[in-house]
């Protein structure tokens, strides 16, 4: 059972657990890191000390700290962020209501580590250095006809990797990225520059092959994915026809 907390212990803010009798401190600036970290890594060896999982003790940027369960919740729905540089990505999303880990502390920095946090510092970034295109104004174009908030750049230095990161949820009031599912694709990446090799002379045919790689890079749902290769797959027909 639950060894009930000592005068001493209630004083220090200390809680004694009993689990093959061992005992567990939480105490701010005592090893709490490992503490928190080791409690997401083996959740049952602290099921008799609920109060590691339910108290405030993961500091986040701008708010107040928020719990383990809370950031385990938030994570499960891809919505536990973190900064180290208070970017401005980070505070717009603070300023939306977002619970972003203060990266620099190194309690939020374990769980962030533990349960992948979204880093909205590269983030913040790679939006402030986008890069536009004939070919990526004209996938946007087709994007939006086809009712998708996706909106697709360049970034330089990723190769042939692409990210993507829906900012709905950081409720960005009065910026461009609002509401918008950004996938950010390498510049020099080889079918970007194919696309866009092919966009003065097929250029609906560019579009298509274009969100043709990019639906079975980000794994739409079926229905969308068919919706919007439709639309370019028949534009591109017309194209090929005349």
């Amino acid at each position: 059972g639950t060894v009930p907390e000592s005068p001493a212990a209630q004083q220090t803010g200390t809680v004694a657990m009993s689990s093959t009798d061992a005992k567990v401190a939480l105490e701010v600036g005592h090893d709490l890191s490992r503490l928190l970290q080791g409690a997401l890594q083996q959740p049952e060896a602290f099921a008799a000390v609920p109060a590691v999982f339910q108290r405030p003790l993961v500091p986040t940027a701008g708010g107040p700290a928020i719990s383990l369960d809370d950031a385990r919740a938030l994570a499960g729905k891809s919505r536990l962020y973190r900064s180290r540089s208070g970017s401005d990505l980070a505070s717009r999303a603070v300023a939306g209501g977002a619970r972003v880990l203060e990266d620099s502390v190194p309690e939020a920095r374990a769980v962030a580590d533990a349960l992948g946090a979204i880093d909205l510092d590269p983030w913040d970034r790679m939006l402030a250095a986008a890069i536009d295109s004939p070919l990526l104004t004209a996938v946007n174009a087709a994007l939006r006809a086809a009712g998708e908030r996706i909106v697709v750049i360049a970034a330089a230095g990723l190769g042939e990797e692409v990210r993507s990161l829906d900012l709905q949820p950081l409720r960005l009031r009065g910026s461009p990225w609002h509401g918008r599912r950004v996938v950010v694709v390498g510049q020099d990446n080889p079918w970007l520059r194919d696309a866009a090799a092919a966009l003065s002379d097929r250029p609906r045919a560019a579009v298509f092959a274009a969100l043709d790689y990019l639906a079975d890079r980000l794994d739409l749902p079926a229905e969308p994915r068919a919706r919007l290769l439709h639309a370019a797959a028949r534009a591109a027909v017309r194209e090929a026809s005349t």
